[in-house]
């Protein structure tokens, strides 16, 4: 069986508080800023930026999470979680198992270097798509997108600067 690890990073113009909130804001069914790309579903009440949170993930590196037989599903449970700095999610159910990684480090008072890092197993009929798919380079292409649209959400949600 294949081992995907993956890392992808990038600046983003925000705050570490504004891209927990973002992150927790998605979860919560409150934007949908990542949308045709992934779609992120909390499954009970603790909110994604704390440990226990259980979310569903359904991805397409097509950008058509609405097609089910190109948007493979699976379960996350946050399991480890340092406030505002990196946040890991545990995949244990569904078409992967593994973690993903969220860092976050300040760049400066506005700026943020964002890295996700990716360590998963196929399963189920991943196993099949594996065989015919680059996933690792169509992962990369979501958590991308998921940058841009999570920095202009931000952008766009951002109080007017005080003058």
């Amino acid at each position: 069986m294949r081992r995907y690890d993956v890392t992808d990073e990038a600046v983003l113009e925000a705050t570490p508080a504004e891209i927990f909130s973002a992150l927790e804001d998605e979860a919560a069914g409150r934007s949908r800023w990542w949308w045709p790309w992934l779609t992120l579903h909390r499954l009970n009440e603790i909110p994604y930026t704390q440990v226990g949170s259980r979310v569903t993930l359904t991805v397409s590196g097509r950008g058509q999470v609405d097609n089910r037989w190109l948007s493979p599903t699976f379960v996350g449970v946050v399991r480890e979680v340092e406030p505002e700095r990196r946040l890991v999610v545990n995949y244990v159910d569904g078409a992967f198992r593994g973690t993903g990684e969220w860092t976050l480090e300040p760049v400066d008072d506005l700026r943020t270097h964002v890295t996700f890092h990716w360590v998963a197993d196929p399963a189920g009929v991943m196993l099949l798509w594996d065989r015919l798919l680059d996933i690792p380079r169509h992962h990369s292409r979501v958590i991308r997108k998921g940058f841009a649209a999570m920095e202009l959400h931000i952008a766009q949600h951002r109080p007017p600067a005080a003058a």
